[in-house]
């Protein structure tokens, strides 16, 4: 036996190790298989909570960047000038007025002493222009009026011979007249003594009757003759008359004619000098006003935050200096497309920075973008936060977590939001733990709903009532079937 144990001393002492290696590993896992068992079974038991009172919001959060809610991009419309000097830098705090930097005025000035030179000259040849017009509407003028004062004369003239005439033919009728009276009763006188019965041949009473006819015949004849030429000589001197006034009013409206003419060459000539003072005029301002914008001064107070020319730049017109009114910031943040019409003006904010630590700012939503950001992979809108808590700590650009209160609930019942369920009528109710340690159903009516809790309701709901939370499926067997499946695969 002695000599055997000695030759398989080895075989023996690997064996006996073996047994107590095999009897600490059956030993460990009893032990273990146990531990597991009383943890599954402690997993197992449900969780509850107590109805507690709290205040419930419900709110969408986003990230953001603190920026002044003012900011001015510095421009002046000029362009092609050297950049004279740069008074400010990145950082610097300006006031409102403040230099911001100097541009070359030497061009400028060039310019405005060319169109002041050029405004004299053209003020002295419109000028000209003006008396030479004004000159000529005066002899014209004057013409008019020597004219239409000889026309008068020529006129009154004329008229005053148709009078003459007219007198002279009023004569000439009563001679006519007179004569053709004398004739009739000449010839009454010889035909009445004719028919009387004293006549006898060779009378001489009846010659002499019948002399005075005769005569009297020859003398109507002359003055009939002598009344027609002086109608004749009459109708002459009105014809004469009319032509006189018909030749004033052609020389009247001739004259006039020509004045009006060099009235209006009088009037072009100042609307000339009119026109070409002013578009002169208006180069000056134009250049005095360009000087004025070589001197850049901000238009804001706050912190020049972008600085983009340096002495000797050549300008075109582009942003010179970027300005943010610090003492009044907000915050910039993207909102997605599914979540933006939530968002309203007006809504409360809660604003945490890392500057600022675990204070909560104050906020309100001020603006809501009305289209996309352009540039993005994904489609959201810029919404600005003003940040109504002062907090010395708070910088630009500074990252701001924003929570935007959508709906707020105070001082209201409430349970975590696994232990509202639902029955198969689709009503809610919670399972309340009673003092003997059983459960029972109590109808609720849910409210505001946040990431974990839930506002609930009822007639039975009290606050401190112990209530029921339902794992999800497969939690209190995880650990379980865990230790069971390394066991089995040998793990231990």
């Amino acid at each position: 036996m002695k000599a055997f144990i000695t030759r398989h001393r080895k075989l023996l002492i690997a064996g006996i190790l073996i047994a107590a290696a095999l009897g600490v590993f059956f030993y460990a896992a009893a032990r273990l298989r146990k531990a597991g068992q009383e943890l599954a079974e402690a997993i197992n038991q449900p969780e509850t909570a107590l109805v507690e009172r709290r205040t419930l919001v419900n709110t969408i959060s986003a990230t953001g960047k603190v920026t002044g809610m003012e900011e001015k991009e510095v421009t002046v419309p000029l362009s092609g000038i050297d950049v004279e000097s740069v008074k400010v830098g990145v950082g610097d705090y300006v006031q409102a007025g403040d230099l911001i930097c100097m541009l070359s005025t030497e061009d400028i000035e060039q310019n405005l002493e060319d169109a002041r030179a050029s405004l004299n000259a053209s003020s002295e040849r419109s000028q000209l222009d003006i008396s030479a017009a004004e000159r000529s509407l005066q002899e014209v003028q004057q013409v008019r009026n020597i004219d239409a004062e000889r026309a008068d004369q020529d006129a009154a003239s004329a008229w005053e011979d148709y009078q003459d005439a007219l007198s002279s033919l009023q004569d000439a009728e009563k001679a006519y007249n007179d004569a053709k009276t004398a004739s009739s009763e000449a010839k009454k006188a010889y035909e009445a003594y004719q028919g009387s019965a004293s006549v006898s041949s060779g009378d001489a009473e009846g010659a002499v009757l019948l002399l005075r006819y005769n005569s009297a015949l020859q003398t109507e004849s002359a003055c009939k003759t002598a009344y027609d030429s002086a109608s004749t000589a009459a109708d002459t001197r009105l014809d004469a008359y009319y032509q006189q006034v018909r030749a004033k009013d052609d020389s009247a409206r001739n004259n006039e004619t020509t004045v009006n003419t060099r009235s209006d060459s009088l009037t072009t000539a100042r609307l000339s000098a009119s026109t070409s003072g002013l578009t002169s005029e208006q180069q000056i301002r134009q250049y005095e006003k360009q000087l004025e914008q070589c001197t850049v001064s901000a238009p804001i107070s706050g912190i020049i935050t972008a600085v983009n020319v340096d002495p000797g730049d050549v300008y075109n017109g582009s942003i010179l200096a970027t300005i943010e009114n610090a003492d009044a910031l907000q915050v910039s943040a993207q909102i997605d497309e599914y979540d933006i019409g939530k968002i309203k003006e007006g809504q409360s904010v809660v604003i945490r920075t890392n500057g600022t630590g675990e204070e909560e700012l104050s906020g309100k939503v001020t603006w809501i973008a009305p289209k996309a950001t352009e540039g993005g992979a994904e489609v959201t809108y810029e919404v600005l936060v003003s940040i109504e808590t002062e907090n010395e700590l708070l910088k630009l650009d500074m990252t701001a977590k924003l929570n935007i209160i959508l709906e707020e609930s105070e001082n209201v019942l409430t349970v975590p939001y696994a232990s509202v369920q639902e029955d198969e009528n689709g009503e809610y109710y919670v399972e309340a733990v009673t003092a003997d340690g059983q459960t029972r159903r109590i109808a609720v009516t849910k409210g505001l709903e946040s990431d974990y809790y839930t506002e609930v309701s009822g007639s039975e709901i009290e606050e401190g009532m112990e209530v029921i939370v339902p794992r999800t499926e497969n939690t209190g067997t995880t650990l379980q079937e865990l230790l069971e499946n390394r066991g089995a695969m040998g793990g231990f």
